[in-house]
């Protein structure tokens, strides 16, 4: 009686994958084909939320636990070693992120009024970033193109702390430029509470 069972279920679960031809056939949802995204705008401002979400996160409930002093950095003996990387900020993964929004939101088939918030809105994302980035560790690479791992030589220089303020200047300044002065408010923003 239990090999009966046995070769039943065991018949029963070949005939259901044989009849699912698309069982695994699914689409890759961690990644993304620029070319919808950077044509479609709704997927192309899923993207810039996705961005923010990355670059400002949520508030840290452990917040008023830090000390105004020492801004956010917890203090104790022995704090700063070669191995903790808790005083560290390497934010390169947001900066590719960032760097591919600016270079191919332009490659789309967006209107040039999305293009230009998108653009200016990442500008200001990038500055926000390698503003903190600076604080941290003073010059760091300062990367404005999308770099491939498999292509582009990815020892690049280190930028003097001067240089980096130049082009966080540079960044803020194209924000600037690109936003509107005022943002219309949408249907969503006008609900009554």
């Amino acid at each position: 009686m239990q090999k009966l069972i046995y070769f039943t279920f065991v018949v029963g679960t070949f005939a259901l994958f044989v009849g699912c031809d698309d069982a695994l056939d699914i689409e890759n949802i961690y990644d993304y084909d620029a070319e919808k995204v950077w044509n479609d705008e709704d997927l192309a401002n899923a993207f810039l939320v996705n961005l923010y979400s990355d670059v400002f996160g949520n508030w840290d409930v452990t917040l008023d636990e830090k000390t105004q002093q020492l801004s956010g950095i917890y203090w104790y003996s022995d704090r700063v070693t070669v191995t903790n990387d808790e005083c560290k900020n390497w934010d390169y993964e947001k900066i590719r992120l960032i760097n591919e929004a600016i270079t191919n939101v332009n490659e789309g088939s967006l209107s040039q009024g999305v293009k230009d918030e998108i653009t200016a809105q990442s500008f200001f994302m990038r500055a926000y970033t390698y503003f903190y980035m600076v604080v941290y560790h003073g010059g760091v690479p300062y990367i404005t193109i999308p770099q491939d791992r498999y292509e582009d030589d990815l020892y690049v220089y280190r930028n003097t702390t001067a240089e980096c303020f130049d082009s966080i200047q540079s960044d803020l300044d194209r924000a600037i430029e690109l936003l509107p002065e005022q943002i219309s408010p949408s249907d969503d923003d006008l609900r009554a509470d």
